[in-house]
């Protein structure tokens, strides 16, 4: 446990203290049953006081192994609506599971399409401290594909990859609380050349009902 710590220590250290990072996003998500609200904000690296005009909503609703979302994006005032539904097809005993995600991008006038997740990861088991905390490492490799995309808006041919999103986090809980958990972590994206796209710090707590 303890080793564990000084990793999320060193991890927290590197991210959030880099200078080269686009932006840091923090998210709140409310849960309830099978339903959830989420709430994202973006900001500028965290050495300096500016923000990113950019956020979003969601709102979920879960069905055994599926799941569907209603996203509303604003970003500079231009405002993007995103439904989508994803199912995770299977789950191992080790942690790995497999999760393809549909969702239909809406820009409102701009731009319309259909983009496809592949998602590979694997959560890590919880390793508590009697007293204080229970922590997980989560990882997830997700190649995305676009379908029907404007060719002149940087778009690819249908089917081919569009990007590749990496999400790796920290779950971090209360010993022996199911009410809250804190994930924090960093997003890393490559374009379909395989070159870095973004790479921001990334910060959620979950609240439990």
């Amino acid at each position: 446990m303890k080793r564990l710590l000084i990793l999320i220590a060193l991890l927290s250290a590197s991210v959030f203290s880099a200078e080269n990072w686009d932006r840091t996003q923090l998210n709140l998500k409310l849960q309830k049953g099978d339903w959830s609200i989420k709430y994202r904000e973006y900001v500028t690296g965290l050495d300096s006081d500016g923000e990113v005009d950019k956020f979003h909503w969601q709102i979920s609703r879960k069905f055994d192994n599926w799941r569907v979302d209603y996203q509303y994006w604003e970003k500079d005032g231009k405002v993007e609506l995103r439904p989508r539904f994803q199912v995770k097809l299977f789950k191992q005993e080790n942690g790995f599971y497999f999760r393809p995600r549909v969702e239909y991008r809406d820009k409102r006038g701009k731009e319309e399409y259909f983009r496809v997740w592949t998602t590979l990861g694997w959560d890590g088991n919880y390793s508590c401290n009697s007293t204080l905390l229970c922590v997980a490492p989560a990882i997830q490799f997700s190649p995305r594909f676009a379908f029907d995309k404007d060719l002149k808006n940087g778009g690819t041919d249908n089917g081919e990859l569009e990007d590749i999103q990496m999400r790796f986090q920290f779950k971090i809980k209360p010993n022996g609380s199911k009410k809250i958990t804190i994930k924090p972590g960093f997003w890393y994206v490559m374009d379909n050349d395989y070159n870095t796209k973004n790479l921001y710090a990334t910060f959620q707590v979950d609240v439990k009902f």
